[in-house]
């Protein structure tokens, strides 16, 4: 599959809009998840009070036509994931980006003029059911076993479909119990992640499907335009992660493609800090290694851990190339200055040349409406994010059908533009 990246809006009315949060109090096998898990829930209520007014009396709110009213005669979707909700998940930052996006999206599908996704001549609402997985494998698990399950089951819905959390790991979590050739518990959910790259999350796993480049082609771009540039030597250094890994084992291949000289690779700790990184940096800091360019494959607060480690070794790499945190707000507001000239990877930008098919938004009016919404600057996580919804929407569309395989095999096939 290709899908080409996003552009989606803020929804302009809340019209058929439900907002809701919850705390499940304890374990409970068919109706709750975990203990202490927020559970937040958004979308098209055919049972609000809107929807229960007559047509004519949209009329009469200020700024409101008759046409903002939705009318969902085929019912209701679920559209249901896991993502890291509280300030101290490892994920949170990355995690919020995500989240706003989908919700930006969810809501602009649901309100006028859409009014929701058209399958067979009739229009049908989304549900976005968000459970807060606390960056945690065992986590994500628990929570697509006794919360999306019974979702993917229930009569409520005419439709289910899973969108994945941040990280490939977590993702990895989920993606056997949506659909595995292999295990016959498996629900055969269709699965939209937009935000792991690991190939690991999608092999055997044929109703699975993402919105970033596979991880091993992260680099690609960066080390060829170094290695014109007249880079010759390269160091990496990568977080225990499953993305991380995956995105710095490109570097043999590349080094070997560009003639580089690969000095060394170094595996730290998942979530290092100076503590781990110090050394790291002042042993590549020295005459005899200090090569041309240092890739750190870590996440968010890793980058801003090596900034610091840098600092505290007095080095400063001829190019610093990172995976995650280039653009986004956090790691600036974390390092200043010290972000100046260092390099990031990005598969999407602001400034390209398309369209979202299901919202009809530019790169640039998404990145417009989000910072509007969210106060923050749009990153390719962001956009991803937003790209799994369209892309899930548009297949639906597309198959006219709520059917898994049919579904499946549309996504499986086309391209999309988002």
């Amino acid at each position: 599959m290709a899908a080409r990246f996003l552009a989606a809006t803020a929804a302009a009315c809340v019209v058929h809009l439900l907002h809701t949060m919850a705390l499940t109090p304890a374990v409970e096998a068919t109706t709750g998840v975990t203990r202490s898990t927020i559970i937040n829930r958004r979308g098209a209520d055919p049972t609000s009070v809107t929807s229960s007014m007559e047509i004519t009396a949209f009329g009469e709110l200020e700024g409101a036509s008759p046409a903002d009213g939705c009318t969902f005669d085929g019912g209701i979707i679920s559209f249901s994931h896991p993502m890291s909700l509280k300030s101290t998940d490892k994920f949170f930052s990355t995690g919020h980006l995500q989240l706003s996006a989908i919700e930006m999206m969810i809501d602009e599908i649901n309100t006028s003029p859409r009014c929701g996704v058209t399958v067979g001549g009739k229009k049908y609402g989304i549900h976005l059911t968000t459970f807060g997985d606390d960056s945690s494998k065992d986590k994500v698990a628990a929570i697509v076993q006794n919360g999306m399950m019974p979702l993917a089951e229930s009569t409520e819905y005419v439709g289910s479909y899973w969108i994945g959390p941040y990280s490939s790991g977590l993702t990895g979590s989920m993606s056997p119990l949506a659909n595995s050739t292999d295990d016959p518990t498996a629900t055969k959910t269709v699965l939209v992640a937009g935000g792991a790259a690991s190939t690991s999350v999608f092999a055997g796993n044929p109703t699975i499907f993402g919105t970033f480049p596979p991880s091993k082609l992260y680099l690609a771009q960066a080390i060829e335009a170094l290695a014109r540039a007249g880079a010759k030597s390269a160091a990496s250094v990568f977080e225990s992660a499953s993305f991380t890994k995956g995105v710095c084992a490109a570097m043999p291949e590349l080094a070997d493609m560009y003639n580089l000289t690969l000095q060394a690779e170094i595996e730290v700790i998942s979530s290092p800090t100076t503590a781990e990184l110090d050394p790291v940096a002042r042993n590549l800091s020295t005459v005899e290694n200090d090569p041309d360019i240092v890739v750190a494959c870590v996440y968010d607060q890793g980058c801003a851990e090596w900034v610091a480690s840098l600092r505290n070794s007095g080095w400063s790499p001829r190019a610093q190339v990172f995976t995650v945190c280039i653009g986004m707000d956090k790691f600036t507001d974390a390092v200043g200055t010290d972000a100046m000239y260092m390099m990031g990877v990005s598969p999407w930008d602001p400034s390209l040349d398309m369209q979202d098919e299901v919202v009809g938004w530019s790169a640039m009016e998404f990145s417009e409406l989000f910072f509007d919404t969210t106060q923050r600057t749009s990153t390719y996580h962001a956009a991803s994010a937003a790209a799994s919804v369209g892309a899930l929407v548009q297949a639906i569309e597309r198959a006219n059908s709520f059917d898994a395989e049919a579904v499946s095999n549309v996504l499986a096939s086309q391209e999309f533009s988002t």
